[in-house]
């Protein structure tokens, strides 16, 4: 439960309290949430020694991504504990999503109806302060143990986050959460109810380990209760990067090659059976774009990673390479695109090239080879890594019925 000094308004809805239940609040009639005035933050108790965050921070250096370098070059500048605070809010959601999935089948789509029932409680955690330079944004484990004194060793950040727009932003998250665990992918109606609200202000404990190399600095943050990484940056391995880049070009030749001997093996055949065409194309083309679609994923990785590589981070954190094993974004319709007419571009190219055609054909397939590598660069974009902490400011897609 959250306190509410001198409260005129309700912190999870912002809805007005009655004049004579500011003294001692207890129930919101607007969102039938739970107020306490005399409650106090929560603190997490802290397992983790400085010594012991040090040696999960020098673990974390061995990642062959990291400059080989930085265990024996890095300056450690400080390492503090700091316990930040966070907006908690929990609540027990009922109603349920309407909607429908959709199953193909050869010949057509075909939209199946789906009525799922919500009966669960979620927990909600956001940061009470600013915190976005760390990268740490809420709680991963936001049922540990907890000491009964306000009383911590460590540097204790200001709350700057107001609880009405902190639980303004936890019950938005509360109803995406709801809807997204329904499983429902596409909605078309919902209703979904936040019963026995409660909230509170938990403050939670982390080592920041912050150290130089290179003359920039660079930082780690680590969970003061699990010991685990939670966002941090470091200086990426040069040569890995240029390791990187001749790999993407490698796979990349071999994909251009398969198209290659694919594309003069339909000419071939068109020239002597054309009416097997039809018959190639429909049994057998997959096991070669099968072979081009690993290439070309193993492309776009390894591009990233040449192109941001400078920077390693993990976490929340923006900027550097981090893994790009996550789903492509749909926005990216454009750059999928550069890559695929890129590469028709190369293989065309390159058959005409092979046919003595002459130097448009090596135009036409350099073109493809920039735009491609273009594309590839810009398709796995680092900056994806902090879209968990956007998404409860965008409403859930509602479809209209049909």
């Amino acid at each position: 439960m959250t306190a509410l000094p001198d409260a005129t308004s309700c912190p999870y809805c912002d809805g007005s309290l009655p004049s004579e239940e500011r003294q001692a609040p207890s129930l919101c009639d607007t969102c039938l949430a739970k107020i306490e005035r005399d409650a106090r933050p929560v603190l997490y108790t802290s397992r983790i020694t400085r010594d012991q965050a040090l040696d999960i921070v020098r673990t974390w250096w061995e990642d062959p991504l990291i400059a080989g370098d930085l265990a024996t070059k890095a300056q450690t500048i400080e390492c503090l504990l700091n316990c930040l605070p966070f907006w908690k809010l929990s609540a027990h959601v009922a109603g349920h999503v309407k909607g429908y999935r959709i199953e193909s089948s050869d010949s057509s789509e075909e939209k199946v109806p789906m009525d799922v029932d919500l009966d669960n409680d979620f927990v909600w955690t956001g940061a009470a302060s600013d915190t976005g330079g760390l990268g740490i944004y809420y709680i991963r484990n936001p049922n540990c143990e907890t000491v009964s004194s306000y009383a911590c060793t460590g540097r204790v950040s200001e709350v700057t986050v107001p609880p009405a727009e902190g639980f303004a932003e936890g019950l938005r998250a509360l109803r995406y959460g709801a809807l997204r665990y329904s499983r429902v992918p596409h909605v078309t109606a919902d209703k979904v109810r936040l019963r026995s609200l409660e909230g509170g202000l938990i403050v939670y404990p982390f080592w920041i380990v912050r150290y130089a190399y290179a003359g920039r600095t660079y930082f780690a943050a680590v969970d003061g209760v699990t010991g685990d990484i939670i966002a941090g940056r470091a200086p990426g391995n040069i040569f890995k990067r240029a390791f990187a880049f001749v790999k993407a070009m490698a796979v990349t030749v071999l994909a251009i090659l398969i198209g290659i001997m694919y594309l003069e093996f339909l000419i071939r055949l068109g020239m002597s059976d054309p009416g097997l065409i039809i018959a190639i194309l429909f049994f057998f083309t997959s096991i070669p774009a099968l072979f081009v679609f690993i290439c070309v994923q193993i492309a776009c990785d390894r591009f990233a990673l040449s192109r941001y590589g400078a920077e390693i981070s993990c976490g929340e954190v923006d900027g550097g390479y981090r893994s790009s094993s996550e789903d492509i974004p749909s926005k990216n319709t454009v750059k999928i695109a550069g890559i695929v007419l890129g590469l028709c571009s190369m293989v065309i190219g390159g058959s005409a090239f092979y046919h003595n055609v002459g130097w448009q054909a090596l135009f036409l397939a350099i073109t493809g080879l920039v735009a491609y590598i273009v594309a590839c660069m810009s398709l796995h974009n680092p900056t994806w890594g902090t879209a968990s902490r956007r998404w409860v400011h965008e409403d859930y897609p509602i479809e209209a019925a049909t």
